[in-house]
């Protein structure tokens, strides 16, 4: 690869020197010199033809060719800038888009939900036909939930519920912060069998309508906002204009159910 002229040239004249010798025998034979010479090149072929034959068997061709072919792609973007930077952007959004459309692909398809016995977890909730969406609104009503689903009917073992996982909610307090939130079920962490490694899990007594808010936070949000301070259990952030109060924090791998959480 660094020594191309010298293989070039090697190569010419190896080449050269065959049809020497094949001429010079045809000249033996008693053939006149011009068409000895031309019998000699007709019997090797195309010479162009044999020279990148050769060139193929050279170690690290694939190398060379890349080189070669980056070169010329780069004096023709030079040439024309504007369309070199529109071929850039094009790349960058398709390489971007089909990472990004893996990486859910992975979470949905791939891997595993990140809890114990993942293939025993259902989530089920009632369909919206027009939208083609998951709704859990009407099945979470009162009666409709402890009729029906408390309880837990054959063949599950263990329900919860949730509701807005992934939606947003905002920190209105002291350098606010818009967050991702979900209402959830007393027993949410236990039907997925996560222990709060920080403060402690959610109460019966909380489910109740008139019970004070309470909340377990992210890893991420307590290193954040409370510098992993152990103290930030029982403080009280202002979420969405009301008092919350901190009971646990959430271990530092838990992941959402849903891949955009």
């Amino acid at each position: 690869m660094f020594r191309r002229r010298k293989f070039e040239t090697e190569m010419s004249r190896e080449i050269e020197s065959h049809l020497d010798q094949a001429t010079e025998d045809y000249i033996v034979r008693g053939l006149p010199a011009e068409e000895a010479r031309l019998r000699a090149r007709r019997d090797f072929g195309a010479i162009d033809l044999a020279k990148e034959e050769l060139r193929d068997t050279r170690p690290l061709r694939w190398l060379a060719e890349f080189l070669r072919d980056a070169r010329f792609i780069l004096r023709t973007w030079w040439r024309s800038p504007a369309f070199a930077l529109g071929l850039i952007a094009v790349l960058a959004l398709g390489l971007g888009s089909t990472t990004a459309l893996f990486s859910v692909l992975d979470r949905i398809l791939f891997r595993p939900l990140p809890y114990p016995e993942p293939d025993r977890l259902v989530s089920f909730g009632e369909i919206l036909p027009m939208a083609g969406v998951v709704s859990p609104r009407e099945i979470m009503r009162d009666r409709v939930y402890f009729q029906l689903f408390q309880p837990a009917p054959e063949p599950f073992q263990a329900l919860t519920t949730v509701l807005g996982y992934g939606g947003s909610c905002d920190l209105t307090e002291e350098r606010p912060e818009r967050l991702r939130c979900a209402r959830v079920e007393a027993n949410f962490l236990d039907v997925l069998r996560v222990r709060v490694p920080l403060g402690r899990n959610f109460t019966e007594e909380e489910d109740r309508k008139s019970a004070p808010l309470t909340a377990i936070i992210s890893h991420p949000l307590w290193l954040r906002r409370f510098g992993g301070d152990s103290g930030a259990l029982s403080k009280t952030l202002q979420i969405d204009g009301k008092p919350v109060r901190i009971v646990g924090v959430l271990p530092h791998d838990f992941e959402s159910l849903r891949s955009d959480a």
